[in-house]
């Protein structure tokens, strides 16, 4: 009996043990369950707020305007009552951006352990009969594949990875493209690349744990994931560092072989063949249209038209002040408005036409290629600003200065400048026809090769200036003061010159045919191998009492050298040279000074010629360009010297080919 008892006993404990057993793993599934749907909530609430501060950031910098770009203003921020500074804006927005989603992805991490963990536990079985007991999240349901349906599973696939990965990635790249026309390189690089490949380095580490490697476990399909993955964290770093870029910023120069203050690539690549490869490349039409496809798409420069960039306005009491004495509201604002700040801002190729930029300080600004059409500069500082093949036509720089400016190259046709200054300004091959310059300073400017035909410069003071191979025909320079300037070579045709003041002016080879000259101060000017021809030096009104075509009476020993017709001589006929007195001309003109030689070779006779061929073949120097020729006069030598050379062969006067080596 009592064995019985035992074996009954034994058996009541067995049957009791599989009903305990199911009982505590439904216990820890359920908890599990419950800190799934917990890290559910909480994934769902920051994933809503992430998308929120997607969208707010992209109405944010998708409003920004070139405007304000330019004037680096403080902007509002929408749906608040706040205004912060752009700058700063762009500045701390991509890191913030850059942490919010780590926290995402740290969160989605922590989220996806304990899915797998409720997996591992429940089983195959109990898992497919739970999972749908899950909080109703789309991560949820794309990581435990509840939705047997393919279409509805991928439009799970989709949505993960088009809001978690893409979307973070496409809201840096747009802050980046949005920012390029400030053109700031440290900011580019720091605000902008540097988050973007962050949150791409983020991504590889953290989203391989967190998506569900169950459904990759085909070597296929991992390697198909891994290689677009690959290609596209490659487009997104190559897009960032090559296509949305600053014009010409300065590590793609470096890599081209230019010099470059910040990046050098010559120690690693060989800069010759780099150099190569770049000019091939740049010469390449289709890379070519590449460029204008993407400065049309991306909008790398500004562009702002038809807007009035100040600072501060003038109050509105100024305003009805000036409307009530019956003055012109303009100038209120020139006079009252407060300028913008602009001291050494980058603008290259900015085009900012029938814009009003009254009294702005662009002290040092880079604006190379910029265009300024129409637009009124009055009173603006441009002081040692970059302005190289900028375009400023039909603009009003009046009472502006451009002390220590760079304008090679510029385009300033039909400009007003009066009461500018633009002392020591470097104007070679600028143009400058038609201008207003009345009034205005240009003392040591540099004016190489410069175009002022038909320019108006009354009273201009261009004391001083380099205006060699310049163009002055037709310019209006009554009372303008030429003192000491150096216009070898220049062309004065035709040019008004009553009353100017040429004293100690350098006019050796100068064309000065048809220029108007009355009381005009020459004294002690160098006026060797001029061309006066037709030059009008006196006008047909002369009255009694007057001083005459100068202010003194020219002495024969002043115009020796003076060129009318016959005095170089003609043909074969060496006119009033000797031996001697041509070798001289060679060695201490031809040969010493560049701006003469146009003229030289232009009107020599055959005798002196031949001398200018032998010095050149004997001394290489004699027909060399300098460097800091202008491009104009270098183009007028060359073209003198090959005429000269025809004229030459044509009388067989030389037996060689002259001016060679």
């Amino acid at each position: 009996m009592k064995y019985k008892r035992r074996a009954s006993k034994s058996s009541k404990t067995s049957a009791i043990k599989p009903h305990r057993s199911p009982s505590n793993e439904d216990a820890k599934i359920g908890a599990l369950l419950d800190a799934v749907n917990k890290s559910s909530e909480l994934v769902r609430g920051v994933f809503l707020f992430f998308m929120l501060v997607s969208l707010y950031i992209a109405i944010l910098v998708g409003s920004t305007t070139h405007k304000q770009l330019f004037l680096a203003s403080d902007i509002p921020l929408p749906f608040m009552q706040v205004s912060l500074p752009i700058v700063d804006i762009y500045c701390v927005t991509p890191w913030i951006y850059c942490f919010l989603h780590f926290n995402l992805l740290q969160l989605l991490l922590l989220h996806s352990e304990k899915l797998n963990a409720l997996r591992t536990q429940a089983g195959s079985v109990v898992w497919e009969k739970n999972k749908n007991l899950l909080y109703p999240i789309f991560f949820s349901n794309w990581h435990a594949m509840t939705h047997q349906n393919k279409f509805i599973h991928w439009t799970f696939v989709m949505f993960v990875y088009c809001t978690m990965v893409l979307t973070p990635l496409a809201i840096l790249l747009f802050i980046q493209i949005r920012f390029l026309p400030y053109h700031s390189e440290k900011i580019t690089w720091l605000a902008h690349r540097i988050p973007v490949i962050f949150d791409s380095i983020l991504l590889w580490m953290f989203w391989r744990r967190i998506r569900k490697r169950e459904f990759f476990s085909s070597r296929i399909r991992n390697i198909a994931v891994f290689s677009t993955s690959f290609l596209l964290s490659m487009s997104i770093f190559i897009f960032s560092m090559f296509f949305a870029t600053i014009p010409r910023e300065s590590f793609l120069k470096a890599m081209c072989g230019e010099p470059s203050r910040s990046i050098n690539f010559n120690n690693l690549i060989d800069p010759d063949r780099l150099h190569g490869f770049c000019n091939t490349l740049s010469s390449n039409m289709y890379y070519k249209a590449l460029e204008r496809l993407i400065d049309g798409s991306l909008h790398r420069n500004l562009h702002i038209t038809n807007e009035i960039l100040v600072k501060s306005p003038p109050s509105d009491m100024i305003l009805a002040t000036y409307i009530q004495q019956g003055k012109s509201v303009d100038e209120a604002w020139i006079k009252h408005s407060g300028g913008a700040n602009l001291k050494g801002r980058n603008y290259k190729n900015a085009s900012i036409n029938w814009a009003k930029l009254y009294r702005a300080q662009l002290e040092g600004a880079q604006l190379q290629g910029a265009f300024f059409a129409d637009t009124d500069l009055q009173g603006a500082n441009f002081s040692r600003a970059e302005l190289q093949d900028a375009h400023l036509s039909f603009s009003n720089l009046q009472d502006s200065i451009l002390v220590l400016a760079k304008l090679q190259g510029a385009s300033l046709s039909f400009t007003e400048l009066q009461g500018a200054n633009l002392t020591l300004t470097e104007l070679q091959n600028a143009s400058l026809n038609w201008a207003d310059l009345r009034g205005a300073t240009l003392i040591l400017a540099e004016l190489q090769g410069a175009d002022l035909s038909k320019a108006k410069l009354h009273g201009a003071n261009l004391s001083g200036a380099e205006l060699q191979g310049a163009d002055l025909s037709e310019a209006k320079l009554q009372g303008a003061v030429l003192s000491e300037a150096k216009l070898q070579g220049a062309n004065l045709s035709g040019a008004e010159l009553q009353g100017a003041n040429l004293s100690g002016a350098k006019l050796q080879g100068a064309n000065l045919s048809g220029a108007l000259f009355f009381q005009t101060i020459i004294d002690y000017s160098l006026l060797d191998w001029s061309d006066w021809n037709s030059a009008k030096v006196a006008p047909p009104d002369i009255k009694e009492g007057d001083k005459g075509p100068f202010t003194r009476p020219l002495s024969i020993e002043a115009l020796t050298h003076v060129r009318h017709d016959g005095i170089f001589g003609k043909g074969n006929n060496p006119a009033l040279f000797d031996e001697k007195q041509a070798q001289w001309i060679v060695e201490n003109v031809f040969c010493k000074e560049f701006y003469t030689r146009s003229s030289i070779l232009e009107r020599s006779s055959d005798h002196l010629l031949q001398k200018i061929f032998e010095a050149m073949d004997h001394d290489p120097s004699c027909k060399e360009i300098p460097s800091d020729v202008p491009e104009i006069s270098r183009k007028k030598f060359i073209k003198s010297l090959e005429d000269a050379k025809s004229r030459m062969k044509e009388l067989g006067s030389v037996r060689s080919q002259p001016g060679r080596k």
